[in-house]
């Protein structure tokens, strides 16, 4: 899962920034330079500047505005519009860009996406698609020229194709929302998210706070629900901390003026050598650094986390003195989007009909008994599974494309090593070598001697120095250096 940014994309022409909906009723609303400048001051991560007529008109590169543009603003921003050519995104990221977007050009020559991507980098070069729904609904098309014309070429394919040239990100606009101030188009996000593994802008639609309600139910509850489906164990709080917490809810405090967010999670934040560091709470007992391992140093250097110093019974004994009435309150546990915690039947009503029984087996195929559908287990799992066997068995594999759930002795959770994505890094940017560590794969788990070891993609090898009980593909693993948090990722594969 790729961190979320609020990214505006200013429509820019004839060096005035418009605005339609559905691509036409164009009108003039602002200087680009200005503002650019006025949604880097409210707390935007990235900016995009797009010269939607310029393909049609014959019109060249916009070189000045870009110029006048990185004067002003500090954050990355993305440029296109009449870009036709090497030479063109060339003189593009010299002005100041550091990514340039294809549309127009790269449908009419794809060799341009995969020519920029060798000369600048992928990560300089995104694919923009205009896409529209069809009218039989059974997709959506490609536009270019600015939404005028009708490729006729199939969104998603086109997509999945510029992703294999070379693209590094995709910048997709629905026609249908854009404009509208109604949502963003949830369904085209989704299907293109699912396809490709490379970050994707959405445009087109976002009016309102709520519009992030949407995000936050797609990327943290339907990420919930769709793990689970195919026989993974997410954790929802890391996810919220990821996209919810340090990321939306900072952005917004800056966006009103305010410098930091204080939050009460029980770890603690120091800077040394100008490099911002996560560190385990002063109270073992109830640190919290498992579930933040994601912060990159922007959202560490505003955030304060002043709980980290003290035991939570000493905060109680703090709230009490001060009058506070929940300093006696139950610490939570459940999710809090299922109260109860019975996360089956909160998936089985969100999935009606999709949930269905199978066969528990051992891990010669062999049929052991009918389980009532796979998302009501986990890796290690005892208790609940209704089998009377005459001896302990445990939940060791869960097969989703076969429905089955595979059962055995404890022996057989225990394993050394796995294969970790979605990595972060916080005392440094990326891992180029073996490197010693503790680990642990769960919230409660001790940390236990390991080694990483890079691979392809920014994914990680985790060898254990000892077997480790029930580590569980969608949880994830942790990191630590003494009480530092050297980073963490998503536990992909057991191997």
């Amino acid at each position: 899962m790729h961190t979320k940014r609020i990214i505006p994309c200013l429509d820019v022409r004839n060096g005035s920034v418009v605005k339609g909906v559905n691509f036409i009723g164009i009108k003039e609303i602002g200087d680009p330079v200005q503002l650019g400048e006025y949604y880097y001051k409210q707390g935007a991560d990235e900016l995009v500047f797009l010269d939607i007529t310029a393909t049609h008109e014959g019109r060249g590169i916009m070189e000045k505005v870009v110029e006048r543009v990185a004067e002003k603003i500090f954050i990355p921003f993305t440029v296109g519009g009449g870009i036709s050519s090497i030479d063109d995104i060339r003189r593009i990221l010299r002005a100041g860009a550091d990514k340039v977007s294809l549309n127009s050009a790269a449908v009419k020559n794809k060799n341009l996406i995969s020519e920029g991507a060798v000369y600048f980098g992928s990560q300089c070069i995104v694919l923009a698609v205009d896409a529209k729904r069809r009218i039989d609904n059974s997709g959506w098309n490609v536009f270019v020229n600015g939404g005028r014309i009708d490729t006729g070429i199939d969104a998603l394919e086109w997509i999945k194709e510029g992703v294999k040239l070379g693209a590094g990100e995709i910048l997709l606009t629905s026609m249908d929302a854009d404009g509208t101030k109604d949502g963003f188009d949830i369904e085209l996000t989704k299907k293109v998210n699912d396809i490709i593994n490379v970050p994707v802008i959405a445009s087109g639609g976002c009016g309102s706070l709520g519009d992030f309600k949407d995000i936050f139910k797609e990327k943290v509850i339907d990420y919930f629900i769709d793990e689970y489906m195919v026989g993974k164990t997410p954790n929802p709080c890391i996810a919220c901390n990821k996209h919810i917490k340090f990321d939306a809810l900072l952005r917004k405090a800056r966006g009103i003026g305010a410098e930091y967010v204080a939050t009460g999670h029980y770890a603690k934040i120091v800077e040394e050598d100008g490099r911002y560091l996560l560190i385990k709470s002063d109270d073992d007992k109830k640190d919290q650094t498992y579930a933040l391992y994601n912060f990159t140093q922007d959202q560490l250097e505003h955030t304060l986390m002043p709980c980290g110093e003290y035991t939570k019974d000493k905060i109680r004994e703090i709230a009490k003195e001060i009058g506070l009435a929940v300093h006696n309150k139950k610490d939570s546990e459940e999710i809090c989007f299922i109260p109860d915690n019975n996360h089956g039947r909160f998936i089985l009503e969100a999935k009606p009909g999709k949930i269905k029984p199978g066969n528990f087996v051992d891990k010669e195929g062999n049929v052991l008994g009918k389980h009532k559908g796979i998302v009501y287990y986990t890796i290690g799992q005892r208790k609940g599974l209704g089998l009377s066997l005459g001896r302990p068995v445990f939940v060791t594999d869960i097969r989703p494309k076969t429905n089955e759930v595979v059962i055995g002795p404890e022996e057989d959770i225990f394993k050394t090593d796995l294969l970790a994505k979605d990595v972060n890094f916080i005392p440094f940017d990326n891992l180029q070598s073996e490197l010693k560590v503790t680990a642990k794969v769960r919230y409660s788990a001790r940390p236990a001697e390991a080694v990483l070891y890079p691979e392809k993609n920014g994914k990680v090898r985790v060898s254990f120095k000892d077997k480790q009980r029930a580590i569980t593909k969608g949880q994830s693993v942790v990191f630590y250096d003494g009480n530092i948090v050297v980073g963490g990722g998503i536990i992909e594969k057991i191997l």
